[in-house]
């Protein structure tokens, strides 16, 4: 997850627990899967997505800020590269991201 509005963040969550929970609010099966988000930045970029990360943990984001590093170990074949924008076209270029490993 990430969001950088507050009332975004609680629709989110509140929502998660709607999908969660499906088929006892709505009463048929529904279709969610849980996939997972990562988030990179650009170096000048990093203090706002730290911002962002500490708001969205204290509303109850299950979010964490990784390194180039921990990005690597996740997608060693850097297959996210093909969706990122051209002004970070290498790794080394990334100073922070945000994994919500689960969007839950």
């Amino acid at each position: 997850m990430h969001y950088s509005f507050p009332p975004e963040v609680e629709l989110a969550l509140i929502s998660l627990k709607i999908f969660h929970n499906w088929r006892d609010i709505v009463g048929e099966t529904g279709e969610f899967r849980r996939t997972g988000f990562v988030r990179i930045v650009h170096p000048g970029e990093s203090e706002l997505l730290k911002q962002n990360v500490a708001m969205q943990r204290g509303l109850g984001a299950k979010v964490e800020l990784i390194d180039r590093l921990q990005l690597k170990e996740l997608e060693p074949t850097g297959k996210w590269m093909k969706w990122n924008w051209p002004r970070m076209s290498r790794i080394r270029d990334m100073a922070t991201a945000t994994l919500s490993p689960t969007i839950s």
